[in-house]
């Protein structure tokens, strides 16, 4: 007879504890490729139309954009450098011209002009144009990308701090696309002080994306709701968190509604906010996690179909998962160490396994940890016993052994 627990004459197997219980997910040691002097910021896309996601990575100090070609394995190999972006404050990655590869957008706080946004082109081989030009107004410091005006083209919002001590507030510059690579006249709506990071999602069901930005110096966001004509109004804003540093969206108690977390790095904390569907949310729930939080990510890293958090703590040098539990709870954290001051992260499937891996750009040790998502094996020992069957319970002990990493979901 197969070992087991033996309850009234029922035989509970191992196999069948294996196949009804949760896949155990865990991250493999970090494994680092150099970058630039002071990676601030990564971002993934297939920039050689190879089928393989590549990075993008903004280094603040050498003033460059550091290209690294996938292997398809989680591995990545130098590409073409961007250089000459000086003052580097943010990147991101979309198709601003309709020719199905992958562009970046870059802001700069000491572009051509006072402030700039880059607008690199890509030829589809790894290798970008000579950028264009977007005047931006002033210390832009976040991007969003998204269809702003539902013209099917994709557009930008850049998140701006005004530098006058008399004029605290920053703003948000939406800059619509023609579809050529170039941008309209941004238009811009004010939010709270310093903003930090920026995320688009549809916030009161209208099918319009909205945007909720983080703000650093006034320890809240603002919530702006879209017209659909690419403008933003009726600003609201909701306390979180000491120096809201990140922002991330999505369904985080499964009830199709859009909800918010937020990386707060001067509390050490992040802040939960599920969403009522009508564009509000409800008070914040806030969850301790480590030194000075410096971005945030939510995806399903454990493929149990409920969302978790993926935290970058810049202090403690790690990367803190948080297992969603589908109604907007979450379990402890599982910290996975990366390189020295992390300061922005991607998640995408980096080596074609279907499961969404890490991306950590560390400022700190001029280099990018990739975290590869894998699963760990759950072995069944022997056991042995001899019973004659009756109505008294027999509980017989089997070890059970977890091995391949730590686990971030309950065992």
């Amino acid at each position: 007879m197969t070992a087991g627990v033996i309850k009234a004459g029922i035989v509970f197997v191992p196999e069948a504890i294996a196949a009804y219980g949760h896949v155990l997910n865990t991250f493999s040691s970090a494994s680092n490729f150099n970058a630039g002097t002071s990676p601030s910021f990564v971002a993934a896309g297939d920039f050689n139309t190879d089928g393989i996601l590549d990075l993008a990575v903004a280094n603040a100090t050498s003033n460059s954009v550091s290209i690294l070609l996938g292997n398809g394995q989680g591995g990545f190999n130098s590409g073409t450098d961007l250089t000459s972006v000086l003052g580097l404050t943010a990147i991101a990655v979309g198709n601003f011209n309709g020719d199905d590869f992958s562009d970046l957008a870059i802001t700069s706080a000491q572009g051509v002009e006072f402030s700039s946004i880059y607008i690199f082109l890509g030829s589809g081989n790894g290798n970008f144009n000579s950028p264009g030009f977007l005047t931006a107004l002033e210390n832009p410091s976040a991007i969003a990308v998204g269809n702003f005006n539902a013209d099917d083209l994709l557009d930008i919002a850049i998140t701006q701090s005004s530098g006058n001590a008399f004029v605290p507030e920053g703003n948000v510059a939406i800059y619509l696309g023609t579809g050529q690579g170039d941008f309209s006249t941004p238009a811009t709506v004010n939010v709270g002080q310093s903003p930090s990071a920026i995320a688009a999602g549809d916030f009161n069901g209208d099918n319009l994306l909205d945007l909720a930005v983080a703000n650093r110096n006034s320890n809240n966001i603002t919530i702006l709701s879209a017209s659909g004509q690419g403008s933003f109004g009726n600003p609201t804003n909701i306390n979180v968190g000491q120096s809201p540093s990140a922002i991330a969206v999505g369904d985080l108690n499964g009830d199709s509604l859009t909800d918010i977390a937020v990386a707060n790095s001067g509390s050490n904390s992040i802040s939960i906010l599920l969403g009522t569907g009508n564009g509000s949310f409800g008070t914040p729930t806030n969850i301790n996690v480590g030194l000075n939080p410096s971005a945030i990510k939510i995806g399903d890293f454990n493929g149990d179909s409920k969302l978790d958090l993926a935290v970058t703590n810049s202090g403690s040098n790690n990367v803190s998962i948080f297992a969603g539990n589908g109604t907007g709870g979450f379990s402890s954290a599982t910290n996975f160490s990366v390189g020295t001051n992390p300061s922005s992260r991607a998640i995408a499937n980096l080596n074609a396994d279907d499961r969404l891996d890490i991306a950590v750009a560390n400022r700190g040790s001029n280099n990018v940890s990739i975290l590869l998502n894998s699963l760990n094996t759950v072995n069944f020992g022997a056991a042995t016993f001899s019973e004659s069957e009756g109505d008294a319970d027999t509980v017989v002990n089997i070890p059970v052994t977890v091995s391949g990493g730590t686990p971030f979901a309950d065992v």
